[in-house]
C-alpha cells in the first residue's frame, strides 16, 4: 500500500507573507526617497554657493579692471545691484554689494565684494570677498 503525504504550504506565500514583504519593501523604499531628497536639495544648495563664488570673482575682476559689476549708474562709494540667474525650473536672485571703482582714489585701494541669496526660502546665504585694487 502506498501513503500520499500532501504538506501543506508547500508552495507558494501566504497572503499575510505577502503584505509583511510589502511593507518592508515600502520602508526601504520611502527611506531611499528621502536620501534622495537630501541629496538634490544638498546639491542645489551647492549650486548656488558655487555661483556666488562666481559672481563675487567675476566682479573682483571687474574691479581690478576699474569697472562696475553690473549696469548700475549710483554713483555712491558702495553700489548694490540684483543679479537673477537659472538654476533648473527657476531663477535665483543674488543681491550683490561692492565698492564703486570710479570712488577709488590712486594707488592701493581695498574693495569688498558681498554676495546674498536666499535658499531654500527665508535662509539667508552671505558670501564676502576681499580684493585689492590698484588705480594710477
Amino acid at each position: 500500500m502506498i501513503k500520499i503525504i500532501v504538506l501543506r504550504n508547500s508552495e507558494g506565500f501566504t497572503l499575510v507573507e505577502v503584505l509583511v514583504s510589502m511593507v518592508i519593501m515600502a520602508i526601504i523604499f520611502l527611506g531611499l526617497l528621502q536620501s534622495i531628497t537630501i541629496y538634490i536639495r544638498e546639491n542645489l544648495a551647492n549650486s548656488m554657493r558655487d555661483e556666488a563664488v562666481k559672481i563675487a570673482q567675476e566682479c573682483a575682476e571687474s574691479l581690478r579692471n576699474l569697472e562696475k559689476c553690473t549696469n548700475s549708474s549710483s554713483g555712491d562709494t558702495t553700489i548694490t545691484d540684483t543679479i537673477s540667474r537659472n538654476f533648473r525650473s527657476f531663477i535665483q536672485n543674488f543681491t550683490i554689494t561692492y565698492s564703486n571703482p570710479d570712488k577709488f582714489s590712486s594707488g592701493t585701494n581695498n574693495a569688498t565684494i558681498t554676495v546674498r541669496y536666499e535658499y531654500p526660502k527665508g535662509k539667508k546665504h552671505i558670501y564676502q570677498l576681499q580684493t585689492v585694487v590698484y588705480k594710477k
